[in-house]
């Protein structure tokens, strides 16, 4: 996938990775920083991200979740 495109599908799917930071979270500003951190981490290495093994949106949402996971955790 193409820098770009990821680039854009990614912002398309801000809003539900910041509601499901937000029920993780419980917090609308750390959610939001969550989403915010996921998607620079994903920008900066997109090749971790492999389109054959699925699609994006769980591959990302899985990313948001672990970036909550961890601020629970400090």
């Amino acid at each position: 996938m193409k820098r770009n495109a990821m680039q854009q599908e990614l912002l398309s799917l801000a809003g539900g990775a910041h509601a499901l930071a937000v029920q993780l979270l419980g917090d609308p500003d750390d959610a939001a920083d969550a989403v915010q951190d996921s998607l620079l981490a994903a920008l900066r290495k997109p090749r971790s991200y492999t389109a054959r093994k699925g699609p994006l949106r769980p591959w990302f949402l899985r990313v948001v979740r672990n970036r909550c996971i961890d601020l629970i955790r400090q």
